[in-house]
């Protein structure tokens, strides 16, 4: 720190003092442009600043409503399309545990005729043989 900083901390009242401190706000003593000084009302002013405040506030609370009930509008038609999407993975789902099944099934209807098939070419011959024998 430079001996001018601490110049400058020591000119600055405590911050407990309150005399110093109201010293230390910004007064604003000059009237309006075109107004004399005993026409221009301080406090209408302050109000009017404040009711076009409140005005411009309320307009930026009216917008952000009009936003959030488009993102709640939005969420919703969002909610309904994953509602949709997970009906539909159900439904494949269940189709996939039919096409299992019937997989299976179809397996083990090709495996008995294949067994029946192989039993029988192994007697063929001597169901031949009897028929031959027979005629």
């Amino acid at each position: 720190m430079t001996s001018s900083d601490l110049d400058a901390r020591e000119e600055r009242p405590p911050a407990h003092d309150v005399d110093a401190r109201e010293e230390r706000l910004p007064v604003q003593t000059e009237t309006p442009p075109g107004m004399r000084a005993e026409q221009h009302s301080w406090v209408l002013q302050t109000t009017i600043e404040l009711q076009r405040s409140v005005g411009e506030l309320t307009g930026t609370v009216k917008g952000l409503t009009g936003t959030i009930d488009e993102l709640n509008a939005t969420v919703k038609a969002q909610a309904a399309e994953i509602g949709d999407c997970r009906r539909d993975i159900v439904k494949i789902l269940a189709v996939a545990r039919f096409a299992r099944w019937g997989v299976g099934i179809f397996i083990a209807l090709v495996g008995a005729l294949t067994a029946l098939i192989g039993i029988m070419m192994y007697r063929l011959p001597a169901i031949i043989e009897t028929f031959r024998a027979g005629s």
